[in-house]
């Protein structure tokens, strides 16, 4: 896939790519480092490696210049990005740092992670995640939270999920997450 197609291809079909080019390891690793902040893309160019187009796509060109991305305040787009890529590709060698993403100051960021915790079933994140159900200011947050203890929630994390039960914008998920809990748990936590 050249530079052009990067640009316009969905961030699947990147992430598919960037492995294929560069390999697994090395974007799983690039990805925990760009999500922890240790590399930051906005200081990054086209000529790095890993390009840093791999995450961006398009938006790398329509943003302006990446240099000009904090003063913005868009200086969390890509450690969303970089949570996404690993939604796709898998979380082996970087799951610290998707935990970690479940305390980003971006509520973005938080609900891509728990989407990765949910998809490869992290269950090492069920405590972080039961903290943002209880206590994030963001209802996407708090549901994809919700959805990710669905998958990886134990006992101890039931109560964050019965508070969240009579929440007008959580209640719906809140119930799914209960039911799958329980049938996963193969038993009743509710009252």
């Amino acid at each position: 896939m050249g530079a052009e197609d990067w640009l316009t291809a969905s961030p699947q079909e990147r992430a598919e790519a960037a492995r294929a080019e560069i390999g697994g390891d090395l974007l799983t690793h690039w990805c925990g480092d760009v999500l922890a902040g240790r590399v930051h893309i906005h200081s990054s160019s086209a000529a790095d490696v890993p390009d840093p187009r791999w995450l961006a796509g398009k938006q790398w060109e329509h943003w302006g210049p990446a240099r000009t991305w904090p003063e913005r305040n868009l200086d969390y787009w890509p450690r969303v990005w970089a949570a996404r890529t690993l939604l796709h590709i898998g979380d082996e060698g970087a799951r610290g740092e998707i935990i970690g993403g479940l305390s980003d100051s971006s509520w973005r960021v938080r609900e891509m992670c728990a989407k990765v915790v949910a998809r490869y079933e992290i269950g090492e994140a069920g405590d972080a995640c039961a903290r943002i159900v209880r206590r994030d200011a963001n209802s996407r947050a708090r549901i994809g939270a919700l959805r990710a203890l669905a998958v990886v929630g134990e006992s101890e994390h039931a109560g964050a999920v019965l508070d969240s039960l009579g929440d007008d914008e959580l209640g719906a998920d809140a119930s799914a997450t209960l039911r799958a809990m329980e049938e996963r748990l193969d038993r009743p936590l509710g009252p």
